[in-house]
């Protein structure tokens, strides 16, 4: 009896665990998203960064607004690396939160909503906050 209660719990242990697995695969799409965007910041390709936003959010803040709010927050402007931990999805929109680390000692701390737009992932919106060590 004892060995059929320990296969049992490994085999709800496995297809958790798969299940677990499927999911973070599945919400790294739109993380892999966000990170292009973040490295077409850091290249200086702002056009390119901003054709990641939805078309919602481009609607909502223009190019020029775009620019300013990465000009006025340096970890996001030179971002070093970044980690998203924090990850819930619900249909075709996932939201994502984590912490981009800047070239020096300071982070800032960023929450992206997250919409599938046909096949590809969309920023519909963002928050960054300000840097601090």
């Amino acid at each position: 009896m004892r060995r059929h209660i320990q296969l049992t719990a490994g085999v709800v242990v496995l297809f958790g665990a798969l299940g677990f697995g499927y999911w973070w695969g599945q919400s790294m799409k739109p993380v892999e998203m966000i990170r292009a965007q973040l490295r077409a910041i850091d290249e200086g390709e702002y056009p390119r960064a901003y054709d990641y936003l939805s078309s919602t959010a481009k609607a909502k803040l223009s190019f020029n607004e775009f620019v300013a709010l990465i000009q006025n927050n340096n970890v996001v402007a030179e971002t070093r690396n970044s980690s998203f931990l924090s990850r819930s999805m619900n249909g075709a929109t996932a939201t994502i939160g984590g912490i981009l680390e800047g070239y020096g000692l300071e982070v800032s701390e960023a929450r992206y909503i997250v919409v599938k737009q046909g096949d590809q992932w969309k920023i519909e919106s963002f928050e960054w906050g300000p840097p601090r060590r």
